[in-house]
């Protein structure tokens, strides 16, 4: 059975409250993360598996033997539609150390950042990623504060380049991360603003 892919106005409300942002601050996050949603058709959460990670990970150890899963260099993603067979591939050989190089739902955050985002533990975050997308949505809000102390304040003031960085990193200008995400809050705003 399908799961909702986009959390309720409600559900963004609150979490907006919570933070002191906008809805569509946060809205546009999720835009640029999981345009799709968080779940996809198959009710599979929506990840990305970045191989460069599991690599760091697992010191290497798997490079020979699986290439596409375990390089030093990022990339190499492949469709939409494969994540979550390449995540299941990557666990076969080290579960932890694939869920934690795994960009998770409607946010895409990272299962390195389980702690960050309230859970005693990463299974505890990987079962909450398959539960609904309130739980992405509360996972973002925790973790959110904390990922860089100015990330919030700069949110709250429309400063989209130092939200940019602190969400995405430096390099974040390669793919006008911050360009995009203003235009998306923009965009939002229009359209809240007429329904």
């Amino acid at each position: 059975m399908p799961k909702d892919k986009f959390p309720t106005r409600e559900d963004y409300a609150k979490a907006a409250a919570e933070l002191g942002v906008e809805v569509a601050a946060i809205r546009s996050f999720a835009a640029i993360e999981a345009p799709r949603g968080g779940f996809m058709e198959s009710g599979h959460p929506t990840v990305l598996f970045e191989r460069h990670l599991f690599h760091k990970y697992t010191n290497g150890m798997f490079a020979t033997m699986a290439p596409d899963l375990s390089n030093p260099v990022a990339g190499g993603y492949g469709s939409y539609a494969d994540q979550p067979m390449r995540l299941r591939r990557a666990m076969s050989f080290d579960r932890e150390a694939a869920q934690r190089a795994t960009s998770w739902g409607l946010f895409q955050i990272l299962g390195r950042w389980w702690k960050e985002c309230g859970f005693d533990s990463l299974p505890a975050f990987v079962t909450a990623m398959h539960s609904d997308v309130q739980a992405h949505l509360r996972a973002f809000v925790t973790f959110f504060p904390k990922q860089n102390p100015n990330a919030l304040a700069a949110l709250r003031d429309h400063a989209w380049v130092t939200v940019a960085e602190a969400w995405n990193g430096k390099d974040q200008a390669k793919h006008d991360y911050s360009g995009r995400l203003s235009a998306l809050y923009d965009q939002l705003k229009a359209e809240e603003s007429t329904s």
